[in-house]
Parts: structure tokens; C-alpha cells; sequence
């Protein structure tokens, strides 16, 4: 048992070392056909990656996110999902709402006009 949590912290460490966060270590990435696909998803917890980026030498961070209906999965978001994840971030009763509550929602994607894909968010 003991070394099973020194692996666990081991893995964690590494996967923070490394820019990627420890929320999806033992998960896969989920992608925005698959997230959009869910009638409604239970955002339960979010953590950042952070890493700079070489070519421009900025820092670079987006938000991982944790569903209760996708509990193998993570989805890395993107702006609009950046923004909400920082208005929670810094207010602990949030934070601690978020853990013991969930913020139910759904997502779609659009094209914008310059042919990117934007994923939009609901809040149920």
C-alpha cells in the first residue's frame, strides 16, 4: 500500500514537472465531438497546464477539466472556459462548491467566420 502512494506522488510530481497536471494522469483526452455529444455534463473539478511556449518564449496555461459523467476522460478548454475557471478559482467557497455540488452544462461547437472551431458552453 505505501508504495502504491509513493507512485501515486511520484506520477504526480512528474506530470506537474512536466506542464501537464495530475488530474489526468489515468484518464484520456476527450475530444470536442465527444464532450459535445453528452446531453449534459457535471463539471466536478479543473486544474491548469502551464508550459512556455518555445517559439515565443510566452507562458501559455488552459484550463483540464473533470466531468462526473466522463469520469476515465479530461477536456482541455479553451477560452471561454478559461475565463470561467478563473472567476472560481481564487473564491474558496466556490472552489468547494464546484467539489461538492458540480456545475451542470452542455457544449457545442460552432464555426467562426475564419473557419476556427469555437466550443460555446451552457450553464444548466
Amino acid at each position: 500500500m505505501a508504495n502504491e502512494s509513493i507512485l501515486s506522488r511520484l506520477k504526480a510530481k512528474a506530470a506537474e514537472v512536466s506542464g501537464t497536471s495530475p488530474l489526468t494522469i489515468g484518464r484520456t483526452k476527450m475530444s470536442t465531438e465527444q464532450v459535445c455529444s453528452y446531453s449534459e455534463l457535471t463539471l466536478r473539478e479543473f486544474d491548469w497546464i502551464k508550459y512556455v511556449d518555445k517559439s515565443t518564449g510566452e507562458s501559455v496555461e488552459y484550463p483540464v477539466l473533470i466531468f462526473d459523467e466522463a469520469e476515465d476522460g479530461f477536456y482541455c478548454g479553451g477560452m471561454a472556459l478559461s475565463d470561467l475557471c478563473k472567476a472560481i478559482q481564487d473564491d474558496a467557497e466556490l472552489r468547494d462548491g464546484l467539489k461538492q455540488e458540480g456545475l451542470k452544462m452542455t457544449f457545442s461547437s460552432t464555426r467562426t467566420e475564419n473557419g476556427n472551431n469555437y466550443v460555446n458552453f451552457t450553464i444548466l
